[in-house]
């Protein structure tokens, strides 16, 4: 029935929905299918596109973003509804043009890994620095006066892993003060997958409330899953991949400490998408 009225809300606006997207990153199609539930943001969505545009760090492109079909709707009539779950497919930029290795991309989850655990291991003591640090960063991201505080996250470890993919998830604890002078407590779950996808490293966020955990990593797996599937590497993109890259060219490669700075750093990501289920007009 959901399906229903959104397929009527959007015939009425002349907007296709579509089972799947093909996206162009650098010189390389990949085709993105929808996930059954969700559906995309359209330029028809005009606050909400205005929104999360204004929402992705500077070093990253926004590709896809989803939300749940049944708000549509609202979404499309420029309200801007209660949304606790949503999903974004990113990118960083310095990734647009490089084809990434087999070898690279070990590489990458190997120190993904080992910062994962560092965040995890982290002494009491160490806290109060590490989010110092990030509400700085969010702060300078945000332009906001006076920003959003992070008070606290966990990161877990990496909870998946496989030939071309890698997930970890993590909570964080963010306040708000609003224009009217009120205080808002936020606590949030996050999930990021990074994908390796015909040599291009696709950068899977899904956010949702503090009881979505298990949803975000079981939401997060299926859309990875399906975008592997529909996008396998063949001929001159398997053979790039196949490469044995120069040690000293990859230590000197930028992507390498970029793509580790966007999964841990999805923090960030968090303070600035702190409207889990309070989204308002």
């Amino acid at each position: 029935m959901k399906t229903a009225i959104v397929f009527f809300w959007l015939s009425l606006l002349g907007v296709s929905l579509l089972a799947a997207e093909t996206i162009e990153v650098g010189d390389t199609s990949i085709t993105i299918p929808m996930p059954s539930g969700f559906a995309p943001v359209s330029k028809e969505m005009i606050k909400m596109t205005q929104f999360l545009d204004s929402h992705v760090l500077p070093d990253n492109v926004r590709f896809v973003s989803l939300v749940p079909e049944e708000y549509v709707p609202a979404l499309l009539r420029g309200e801007m509804p209660r949304m606790p779950r949503i999903i974004r497919l990113e990118m960083n930029k310095r990734g647009l043009r490089h084809t990434t290795t087999t070898w690279e991309f070990k590489a990458l989850k190997d120190a993904i890994r080992k910062k994962c655990e560092e965040l995890t291991q982290i002494h009491d003591k160490q806290m109060p620095e590490v989010i110092t640090n990030i509400n700085m960063s969010a702060k300078t991201q945000s332009g906001e006066s006076p920003p959003p505080r992070l008070n606290s996250f966990v990161q877990l470890p990496p909870h998946e892993e496989g030939d071309r993919s890698i997930a970890t998830s993590f909570y964080a604890n963010v306040t708000e003060n609003t224009a009217d002078g009120t205080t808002l407590n936020s606590l949030g779950i996050a999930t990021t997958t990074l994908l390796d996808v015909r040599g291009k490293v696709l950068i899977i966020q899904v956010t949702g409330g503090a009881n979505d955990l298990e949803w975000s990593r079981q939401r997060s797996k299926e859309w990875a899953s399906a975008i592997l599937a529909d996008n396998p590497s063949t001929g001159a993109i398997a053979a790039e991949e196949a490469m044995q890259p120069n040690p000293h060219t990859w230590r000197d490669n930028l992507l390498r400490n970029v793509i580790i700075a966007a999964a841990v750093g999805a923090i960030v990501l968090l303070i600035r998408y702190r409207n889990w289920g309070r989204l308002s007009t």
